[in-house]
C-alpha cells in the first residue's frame, strides 16, 4: 500500500438462494460477531440471540455462537435443526475434521455433548444439520 494509491478488486455479486427445509426443521444461522437467528421449515423467525465476548479469535466467537444457538434450539424444545456458519474452520473443528486448540477445545467438547445428548447428526462442509 502506498499512500493516495488505492488497490480495487472487482468481485461479482452473486445471488444466494434460500432452500426450504424439510418439515420439522428449524435453521440457525450464526454469526461471528456471537449472535444468531432461528427459522422455522418456512421461513418465520423463532427466535435470535446475541452474547457479549471479550477476547476471542473469530473461530471461538463462530463456536460460541454455535453452542448458544444450540442451547437456545434445546431450550425451546426443537428436535431437528441445520446449522449454517461462514466458518468452515469451526464446522470443521466441531465435526473433528481439524483438531481443536487448547483455547476452543472446551467449547467443541461443548457442543459435541449437547448434539450427542439429543443423538442428532451433522454432515456438510459449511452447513451442518444436527437432528433427532
Amino acid at each position: 500500500y502506498k499512500a493516495g494509491s488505492y488497490n480495487y478488486h472487482h468481485t461479482e455479486a452473486s445471488m444466494l438462494r434460500w432452500r426450504q427445509l424439510h418439515l420439522g426443521f428449524m435453521r440457525l444461522n450464526v454469526d461471528g460477531a456471537c449472535g444468531g437467528v432461528i427459522g422455522d421449515h418456512t421461513g418465520k423467525f423463532q427466535g435470535a440471540f446475541a452474547c457479549n465476548l471479550k477476547s476471542c479469535s473469530i473461530t471461538q466467537l463462530e463456536l460460541w455462537a454455535i453452542l448458544h444457538g444450540i442451547n437456545m434450539a434445546r431450550e425451546r424444545g426443537f428436535m431437528a435443526l441445520e446449522v449454517h456458519s461462514d466458518s468452515e474452520e469451526a464446522i470443521q473443528r466441531v465435526q473433528g475434521l481439524q483438531v481443536s486448540h487448547n483455547l476452543d477445545k472446551n467449547i467443541v467438547d461443548s457442543i459435541k455433548t449437547r448434539i450427542a445428548a439429543r443423538d442428532w447428526k451433522m454432515m456438510h462442509t459449511n452447513k451442518f444439520k444436527i437432528h433427532e
